[in-house]
């Protein structure tokens, strides 16, 4: 069964899709913790600091980002439901045992879906570093500023 947001997925280009991958991001980031979805400056480093040596495969949808790591045989998913990962996973690495990364174990549905579909946690989980935006102010330190950037040339 070939669900639409696999289906809609095609290869991803930096220069093309970088914009597309950006917006998707920001809006899953919007939706809130969970799933985990990395930040559009996360992105950006994946994009521009890939090692030539790993064989991955980006894709991009109207909703959606994904790597496919062809040589560990290994997904991360960003905005595809669990079904659609695993039917990726297995179009993409035909008869290969894969991973599905960059899941939070906070995400009780997603890490539900996996497991009961066979998958299992391997390995200690990665740190997550978590901090909330609202209530608390940030402690000052002397000789030291917290401020907005001013501008692209502060990057």
């Amino acid at each position: 069964m070939h669900h639409r947001c696999v289906t809609s997925l095609q290869p991803y280009d930096s220069e093309t899709h970088r914009e597309q991958a950006l917006d998707v991001l920001r809006g899953l980031l919007s939706r809130g913790p969970v799933p985990y979805t990395p930040h559009p400056g996360e992105w950006d480093w994946w994009m521009f600091h890939a090692d030539p040596r790993d064989q991955s495969e980006w894709l991009i949808g109207p909703d959606a980002v994904v790597e496919i790591a062809l040589d560990i045989g290994e997904v991360a998913a960003f905005g595809l439901a669990p079904e659609d990962i695993i039917e990726l996973g297995r179009a993409r690495l035909p008869g290969t045992r894969f991973t599905v990364s960059h899941v939070s174990l906070a995400d009780h549905a997603r890490v539900g879906a996996l497991r009961s579909a066979g998958f299992e946690l391997e390995g200690p989980p990665s740190p997550l570093f978590e901090r909330g935006t609202s209530g608390a102010s940030p402690t000052s330190v002397d000789g030291f500023e917290i401020r907005s950037i001013r501008g692209e040339d502060e990057h």
